[in-house]
């Protein structure tokens, strides 16, 4: 901001600092107002540039040399040059040194007063203090440069770096440490450690150190040399390493609580830390906690999944060896359990006669024993069978499916003098022998299961279900197949367990079967990617619900 004219101006008198008396309005701005001799001697400033530099009169700044004490990080010759040629110089950013060594960042506007032969008679210009405008927009880039390492950087050692740039850009950071608490062992591991003096420090209990007590104060801490010193002498902290003469520290925070503490010391007083640093050094630790906070899930995430596949690759080795022992041994069981039936049959035939009713007893109990096995056997093979011997899915009108599995158990249908009742079925596609495997052992059961002195009445039919977005399916829709009957019932506390390889919730001698039809049943949906269950209640019968996907990946097997 300026409140000078620009342009050559000349045929004025030479300037002494006599010549006027500063005006009211000049004595008022809140901007500093100047005027130098060519050589850079001041000859003129109002009270605010007084202030701003730190000096008390006029006569005590007038001894001092613009050019050469004020901008130490700024080559003068550029702004020399540029009023050369252009006659003035307009919003110059540069650092400005005060009277006490301390710098602040000016923004500053001037032109050159010449006279008639055009010689520089001297120089008039404003400066305004821009320090807090250019703090604010650096702590703006270094946060959004964090932010940006955020979403691109995955080493987080890589990360701390960037971070302890971006904050060195702001504040000084020579000396920058990151400190995380582990709680299952109650140490400080220091993730990243930059100091002048000290070395990386190994992983050390919490203790009463100052990034202790910032962690368990979960408060930030800006402490002078003088400040450690007295917390020290009162017991409250244990310095390690060396005494810094500005120390500030700010934990790490995260819903959950504090995981750390972020640190920067410096060991001399001329960049002593503020309230300011403290803000900001708040939002960084903020960015960091979230960095940190990801990364770890990230890396559980990983873990988690790497153990997930080594779990799911063990499953499927063990899933396999039990596929190929239940196949290989049902089959290698076959041929002596033949041989028992076989002469079995034929000692029966023989020499029946000769072994009186007690032998003849013994001989249709080990006939019977043997007939139970193969059915045994049998249904192991069926329950392997489901993936070892699984067909691509094709389209399958589940009412053709359900007429065959009904024309089959025509006869257990007569003993029994019940009927099945077939409403609306639906097409999906599936394996059509696995459906056919599952309608039948689930009304087979519904047959099976009826109550002693009452025909058994079996319904079965099809329902439509919206999937609530289920991968897999079209349309959004599955189909539920269900099967109701009006036999014994069971109480749904058993209700996992009947789907269980081998369990049976009655004795052989009350009903036949070998309890793995359920089981079966529970694989095949579940190779379809669906589900089984039942509702039922003792003597007021039972509701069998399948629950598949109406469309599968043509051609899928598994």
């Amino acid at each position: 901001m300026s409140m000078m004219q620009t342009g050559d101006v000349t045929a004025r008198p030479p300037y002494t600092p006599d010549a006027e008396v500063l005006s009211p309005f000049l004595e008022g701005l809140p901007i500093g107002v100047y005027r130098t001799s060519p050589a850079g001697r001041v000859l003129m400033a109002n009270p605010s540039l007084l202030g701003m530099l730190g000096y008390a009169s006029l006569n005590e700044l007038s001894a001092r040399d613009l050019n050469q004490e004020f901008e130490p990080e700024y080559p003068r010759s550029e702004f020399w040059r540029t009023l050369e040629r252009d006659g003035e110089v307009i919003g110059l950013e540069s650092a400005w040194r005060r009277k006490d060594g301390s710098s602040f960042y000016a923004r500053e506007n001037a032109r050159a007063v010449r006279d008639e032969g055009g010689a520089i008679l001297y120089i008039e210009g404003t400066v305004e203090d821009v320090t807090s405008r250019r703090r604010a927009e650096e702590e703006c880039r270094a946060l959004l440069e964090i932010v940006q390492g955020l979403n691109t950087t995955y080493d987080l050692d890589e990360l701390f770096s960037l971070i302890h740039h971006a904050v060195g850009r702001v504040l000084y950071a020579e000396n920058f440490l990151i400190a995380l608490y582990n709680p299952e062992t109650g140490f400080l591991h220091f993730e990243f450690f930059v100091d002048k003096y000290d070395p990386p420090p190994p992983p050390r209990p919490l203790g009463k150190g100052l990034t202790g007590y910032v962690l368990n104060n979960d408060l930030p801490l800006l402490l002078s040399q003088e400040e450690q010193q007295r917390m020290t002498e009162k017991g409250l902290v244990e310095v390690v390493g060396t005494f810094s003469a500005s120390w500030l520290g700010v934990p790490l925070r995260t819903p959950s609580g504090a995981i750390g503490v972020l640190v920067v010391q410096h060991y001399e007083e001329t960049h002593a830390y503020a309230e300011g640093d403290v803000e900001f050094l708040t939002s960084v630790a903020g960015q960091v906690a979230v960095a940190i906070e990801r990364r770890r899930a990230e890396v559980a995430l990983r873990r988690s999944e790497a153990e997930l596949k080594k779990f799911a690759a063990k499953l499927e080795s063990s899933n396999r060896e039990l596929q190929d022992f239940a196949s290989v041994a049902s089959h290698d069981l076959q041929e002596p359990l033949r041989k028992i039936q076989a002469f079995g049959d034929r000692l029966k035939t023989k020499h029946g006669e000769a072994l009186g009713e007690g032998g003849r007893d013994y001989l249709e109990r080990m006939q019977n024993a043997a007939g139970r096995m193969q059915t045994l056997i049998n249904d192991l093979l069926t329950f392997s069978r489901v993936t070892t011997k699984a067909q691509p899915f094709v389209r399958v009108e589940l009412a053709e499916v359900a007429a065959g599995v009904v024309s089959d158990l025509e006869a257990r249908v007569e003993r029994s003098g019940g009927r099945v009742e077939m409403g609306e079925m639906l097409t999906l596609d599936a394996d059509p022998l696995q459906m056919r495997q599952l309608l039948q052992n689930l009304i087979g059961n519904a047959l099976k299961f009826h109550q002693a002195e009452v025909p058994p009445l079996v319904k079965v039919w099809c329902e439509r279900v919206a999937s609530g977005g289920r991968e897999g399916t079209a349309g959004g829709e599955l189909c539920r197949v269900l099967v109701e009957d009006n036999g014994i019932g069971f109480d749904e506390k058993y209700l996992d367990r009947i789907f269980t390889v081998f369990q049976r919730l009655h004795g052989r001698h009350a009903y036949e079967g070998t309890g793995v039809g359920l089981a079966v049943c529970r694989r095949i949906a579940e190779r379809h990617g669906g589900s089984i269950t039942a509702t039922s209640e003792p003597g007021r019968g039972s509701t069998f619900a399948v629950t598949l996907p109406t469309s599968q990946h043509t051609g899928d097997c598994d």
